[in-house]
């Protein structure tokens, strides 16, 4: 589960950098990660 999170917080970080400057990207990686967690839960 710990090691789940950290990978899936590690492609978040890796899809924010590819995306500066990119807001509605950014917009969209945030949504899909908290639908991720949601699910997780």
């Amino acid at each position: 589960m710990i090691k789940l999170y950290k990978f899936a917080l590690l492609i978040f970080i890796i899809i924010t950098t590819q995306a500066i400057g990119k807001e509605n990207f950014f917009n969209e990686a945030k949504s899909l990660f908290d639908n991720g967690k949601i699910e997780e839960s």
